[in-house]
């Protein structure tokens, strides 16, 4: 039964029994089921705060009047939900499971809702690197920014110019509102920004390896080696990096909408110093 609710049918029934058999010894397990009516969805809703366009968040969920209740999709239906907010710039959108009240064969889910203000991004002293790839390592729309999130993005951020060759790299990130929520309930009216103020400093080039002591291996096997490592985990491999449109939409100075961007010529593994993959 508890299979059959999990799938919308409340109403299944079963019920087991045993046959008999020409050996006394031996039983036939029955299991007869009566699946009943599907219970369906008469009532989609938000609550605590709404989205911009509600009917586009219950596309995107795949969720619509009629369909038989089937819980187990649930959690992935709340996830597509929540990355194409933060997608379209509500990064602080978080959507919970829904309070579900059943009334005979139909059903009314209520999805609570924080949907947050519209954020724009401004990349400030990013080059030589690309805006748009910076913003798009951080993979805002995977998780909802919260106010630890907010605070871990600097290190990140840093963390990515490291992966670069830029050791010293200084990065400030500052939130403001632009526009406020006419009431809580209508936030998603408010806009915000976030402005990351970035000092890549200098890049440390890697000019020479050398092996000293080492004695078994050769000195072209080492290379060979260090060189497919560095390959596997720095920057640089690939000269092309495709563009996220979202990510594009996102950032405030971003002039071009380009598909890829061209990664600067001295990102090249071989080349690039970054100490935890030196030490691995």
């Amino acid at each position: 039964r508890r299979a059959y609710a999990e799938r919308g049918f409340l109403a299944a029934r079963a019920e087991i029994h045993f046959r008999d058999t020409d050996d006394a010894a031996e039983k036939v397990l029955m299991v007869e089921v009566d699946e009943g009516l599907p219970t369906r969805i008469d009532e989609l809703s938000f609550t605590g705060q709404q989205p911009p366009a509600p009917h586009q968040a219950w596309a995107v969920m795949g969720l619509s009047l009629g369909d038989v209740l089937d819980r187990r999709e649930l959690p992935d239906r709340i996830e597509r939900a929540e990355k194409a907010l933060r997608g379209r710039g509500y990064l602080e959108a978080r959507l919970s499971p829904p309070l579900i009240t059943i009334q005979g064969a139909k059903a009314r889910l209520s999805f609570p809702l924080h949907i947050g203000p519209r954020y724009t991004l401004e990349v400030r002293g990013n080059e030589p690197l690309h805006a748009v790839e910076v913003i798009q390592s951080l993979a805002l729309p995977e998780q909802p920014l919260t106010a630890a999130a907010l605070d871990a993005l600097p290190a990140r951020v840093k963390d990515y110019y490291r992966r670069h060759g830029y050791l010293d790299a200084k990065v400030a990130i500052e939130r403001s509102t632009l526009v406020p929520a006419p009431s809580p309930e209508l936030s998603h009216r408010a806009r915000a920004r976030l402005l990351f103020a970035i000092t890549p400093g200098p890049q440390v080039e890697v000019l020479d390896v050398a092996f000293v002591g080492a004695q078994h291996f050769s000195d072209q096997f080492l290379r060979d080696q260090l060189a497919s490592y560095l390959e596997e985990n720095l920057p640089g491999a690939d000269f092309i990096e495709t563009v996220d449109p979202h990510v594009v939409d996102l950032i405030a100075s971003a002039q071009e909408r380009p598909r890829e961007v061209t990664r600067p010529w001295i990102e090249q593994p071989d080349r690039t110093y970054y100490p935890p993959i030196y030490d691995q």
